[in-house]
């Protein structure tokens, strides 16, 4: 990028949002030679929705953590930076106590037909299947009710899985968008467990960090573009104190953070309708510390499925895997949880997890060594991580998700076809990105 004076970059593309989606896009367009590229980020570091916690010396993910062995990208791109995976502990038995449907007969109706939507849809145009209008008019309660589920445990577990998935409630998730979810994952089967298989050992905040060390100084913190005008032969964006004239624009942050900038001119109505019309799960992730793993000496595996009246989503077992003894839990509450089943202080939603932990092992339980949190609703600049479109605007407006508008190209997560809401989707966003912007620049070096 060319600094004319102190407050106006030049760059042949600018980047918005320095997440997972917008530092891939960045380093694919200097891979292929555009070395000429900003990161304009809005917090006070990269990362979006991947970050790191640290309890007890160990680095933990405080955002996205999971991968699945057919999310081929994200796995290529840590490998190109040195970075490896770990599976997951799942030895021994699950805890689903609180959600006694997971085995209950009628969920198979529910697998079965989600599974065969999933299928039929075509993810380059979820909105064209045949039967799309019924599809996104309906919840994904109501329609299990349709199909045979009436059983309240079976039905339970339905909404937690949907809740953990995306971060909103069986009720206010539509159908079709929930089968595009799964669709985009690979089916039930691949997101349910295939897609929970690893994670990056040492975080995957590692990727973050790295991608910004090889980008260098083109990554810009504390840089929130308010203003983006498009004009004949380039963009301008204001951000910070920052005045950024570029030859094209990725836009690499979730759709509802476009409505924070203001666009001259004006995105088409269908665009805006979009970008607004999104819910997320800005919940919190904890960890608890122990002195070491205890439970698996009771054959357990630390994975405690709860249910809609506990307090917490989802709890994993996530401990090191570099010879430390300790043993980690780290779990999930939704946004749901948050405001009505947590307490307001740190103090007091640590003192609730970690009874609910030793109630749902079952076992005695040894004194707790540590505890940390990430609050997703307190981050100023993301709305929460797990993300959900809202029912009805798939059918009007969700053609115009990838749709590039004059310079302006969209990346992020929920762009992505395959495997939408996943760190996966995000790498794949980029890239495409990275790649319509490309072939634009070459062929025609001077739009």
């Amino acid at each position: 990028m060319n600094e004319n004076d102190s407050d106006h970059i030049q760059a042949r593309v600018a980047v918005v949002g320095g997440g997972l989606a917008g530092c891939t896009a960045a380093l694919r367009l200097v891979e292929q030679g555009f070395s000429d590229v900003v990161v304009l980020e809005a917090a006070d570091s990269p990362g979006g929705r991947v970050g790191t916690m640290s309890i007890v010396g160990q680095n933990l993910d405080s955002g996205a953590q999971f991968i699945g062995p057919e999310q081929t990208e994200l796995l290529a791109i840590a490998a190109q930076l040195g970075l490896s995976e770990v599976p997951m502990y799942t030895d021994g038995q699950d805890i689903v106590r609180h959600v006694p449907g997971s085995n209950h007969p009628e969920l198979e109706y529910f697998v079965t037909a989600i599974d065969e939507v999933a299928a039929s849809l075509d993810l380059a145009a979820p909105w064209a299947h045949p039967d799309a209008v019924h599809l996104e008019t309906s919840s994904v309660d109501a329609w299990a009710h349709t199909l045979g589920v009436t059983d309240r445990d079976a039905l339970a577990y339905i909404a937690s899985i949907v809740e953990s998935f995306v971060g909103a409630q069986s009720g206010d998730v539509s159908v079709l968008w929930f089968a595009t979810f799964v669709a985009g994952a690979g089916g039930w089967e691949q997101a349910t467990k295939e897609t929970l298989s690893s994670r990056i050992d040492g975080g995957a905040g590692q990727i973050i960090d790295r991608l910004a060390e090889r980008l260098g100084d083109r990554v810009l913190v504390n840089s929130p573009v308010t203003a983006v005008v498009q004009g004949e032969s380039s963009v301008t964006l204001t951000a910070g104190g920052v005045r950024v004239t570029a030859d094209r624009v990725v836009l690499a942050c979730s759709p509802n953070e476009l409505c924070r900038m203001t666009f001259t001119p004006q995105l088409p109505a269908q665009r805006n309708e979009l970008n607004s019309n999104w819910s997320f799960g800005g919940g919190v992730k904890f960890a608890v510390a122990y002195e070491r793993p205890f439970w698996r000496d009771s054959e357990l595996s630390g994975t405690i499925m709860p249910g809609p009246t506990t307090p917490v989503s989802r709890i994993w077992d996530n401990s090191p895997t570099d010879g430390s003894p300790v043993g980690i839990l780290v779990g999930l509450a939704s946004r749901r949880h948050v405001q009505s089943m947590l307490p307001p202080t740190e103090e007091a939603r640590r003192t609730l997890i970690e009874e609910y932990i030793a109630t749902s092992l079952g076992i005695d339980v040894p004194p707790p060594i540590g505890y940390v949190e990430s609050i997703w609703a307190d981050k100023q600049w993301i709305s929460g991580c797990t993300t959900a479109n809202r029912p009805g605007t798939m059918l009007t407006c969700w053609p115009t998700i990838r749709e590039p508008i004059g310079r302006l190209h969209f990346a992020g997560t929920e762009t992505s076809e395959h495997f939408t809401g996943y760190m996966e989707g995000a790498v794949r966003s980029g890239s495409r990105a990275a790649r319509e912007v490309g072939a634009l620049l070459r062929h025609n070096p001077t739009v």
